[in-house]
């Protein structure tokens, strides 16, 4: 247990390097913009050796990219390589993937994607700002209503998620702020950011283990509700009611 909650620490602090999230709707031009700037090639403008020093993944190719990705970005079997805004190339290391799916491009700065490796998987976002960053949020976050805030929860029973735990970042013009960062949140199964209550306050809800008969059909099951409010430190409650300034 004491290596499981030092692993998800461990992993909630590194996945706290990133920058703001704005989301808007995608823009053709964005893509065509970057393609313009210089097609990168990752095998040729990343490092010749992952940064953990070997693979992990037994691919024989790279990471298949969809089209409208392959007009800004390039893969090697161990990289992603991506143009940013100002013309360089920013590499995200997939050497601990196997496979990656769900692509997409979230607006004219932010990138995500979905990936499974050896009994872990995660969610990376990429800001392609500047000269580009990227982060592990494990989940792909949920935004306030007027997109200045993103929540995120993501836990299992190994401990080998990209975050593991609940966050509430806020973003703005120049970067990120860290708000709220829990890593040792109730041993529940399917957490879930259900909503946002204006800008101050979200609803989450997971199941207890010991309700669970078929893992198969969690939708079934009674969900237990917990809240996260700005007037009490985002602390994590049972209950439907958001706490009160």
């Amino acid at each position: 247990m004491v290596g499981k909650q030092t692993g998800r620490i461990a992993r909630g602090i590194a996945a706290l390097v990133g920058a703001a999230l704005i989301l808007s709707t995608p823009s053709a031009a964005f893509a065509q913009d970057r393609a313009a700037k210089r097609a990168p090639a990752a095998v040729k403008d990343c490092p010749t050796k992952p940064q953990i020093g070997e693979s992990y993944n037994n691919r024989d190719k790279p990471l298949a990219l969809p089209s409208v990705w392959r007009e800004f970005a390039s893969s090697s079997k161990d990289w992603i390589a991506v143009t940013t805004e100002l013309g360089a190339v920013h590499c995200i290391d997939t050497s601990w993937f196997i496979v990656a799916d769900k692509y997409e491009q979230i607006d004219e700065r932010f990138l995500g994607f979905d990936w499974q490796g050896y009994e872990a998987w995660g969610y990376v976002l990429i800001d392609t700002s500047g000269t580009g960053s990227s982060m592990e949020t494990g989940t792909r976050p949920v935004f306030s209503p007027n997109k200045g805030q993103f929540a995120l929860v993501q836990f299992s029973e190994s401990g080998w998620g990209g975050f593991e735990g609940f966050a509430v970042w806020r973003s703005y013009p120049g970067g990120l702020t860290p708000v709220h960062v829990d890593t040792q949140i109730p041993f529940m199964a399917d957490w879930k950011i259900d909503k946002w209550r204006g800008e101050d306050c979200v609803h989450l809800s997971a199941i207890p283990h010991d309700r669970i008969t078929d893992w198969d059909n969690l939708s079934k099951f009674k969900r237990d509700p917990f809240v996260s409010g700005a007037a009490s430190g985002w602390k994590l409650t049972p209950g439907n009611t958001c706490p009160a300034y």
